[in-house]
């Protein structure tokens, strides 16, 4: 009788003990620190010409790997870094006329022979990186979280774009809005749009800039042992 009495005493013990870990969320809570890795691609169609870039009718296709850490983290809103490597761009210029002086002439003369360069669409390769990025993400604990991102970089192409007289090296920056999804506790999707303006920020005397609606897809996962709900 007197081993009954132990044996029950002690499971009620190992019972009360066992309780807070069965209540504790199979996915725990990630604060600061959390990273993931991702790849996204994006194209942008018939740019509009305002309001900051004044070339009309440029395409963008893009593909970039996307690293992402959190700087803070509550339970409504999570504020992370995030840095995007391009290692291919695509600007396809509109077709368009190009009035150009014949060196060594000098523009300002009304003499000056000139030549009309037509440029057909094609497209135009780049690559670059945009390390300067901010992302609020809201719910962070959610299967489905809404961000807000904003960043700043550059983009190197193989020709000047998106005209003769505008540079090879263009500054990038861009806001726009999105949504995480997890569709498995170590894959989530990415899915989003950017404005997205690239010029030259006047470092050539001709600097039309483009201004792109760009929408892209992507995936992304954890580094480490990161919680799903973490990233």
């Amino acid at each position: 009788m007197q081993c009954w009495r132990t044996t029950i005493i002690f499971s009620t013990f190992l019972g009360m003990g066992s309780a807070p870990c069965l209540a504790q969320s199979p996915e725990p809570e990630h604060l600061a620190g959390a990273s993931s890795i991702g790849a996204w691609a994006g194209l942008a169609r018939h740019s509009p010409g305002g309001p900051f870039g004044t070339s009309a009718g440029d395409d963008l296709a893009i593909v970039a790997v996307r690293l992402t850490r959190t700087l803070h983290r509550s339970s409504h809103w999570s504020l992370d870094y995030s840095a995007d490597l391009v290692p291919a761009a695509w600007v396809s210029p509109s077709p368009d006329a190009d009035l150009l002086a014949v060196p060594p002439c000098n523009p300002n003369d009304t003499t000056c022979v000139a030549r009309l360069s037509f440029a057909g669409r094609r497209a135009i390769l780049g690559f670059g990186a945009a390390p300067l990025g901010l992302q609020l993400r809201l719910a962070p604990s959610g299967r489905v979280q809404p961000f807000f991102t904003a960043s700043a970089g550059g983009l190197w192409f193989h020709e000047p774009v998106p005209s003769e007289r505008a540079g090879r090296f263009n500054f990038t920056a861009e806001v726009g809005a999105g949504a995480l999804c997890h569709v498995t506790r170590t894959l989530g999707v990415i899915a989003g749009y950017k404005l997205q303006h690239i010029s030259n920020g006047g470092t050539r005397s001709y600097n039309p800039g483009i201004d792109n609606n760009l929408f892209y897809l992507g995936l992304t996962r954890p580094m480490g042992a990161a919680s799903p709900r973490g990233w």
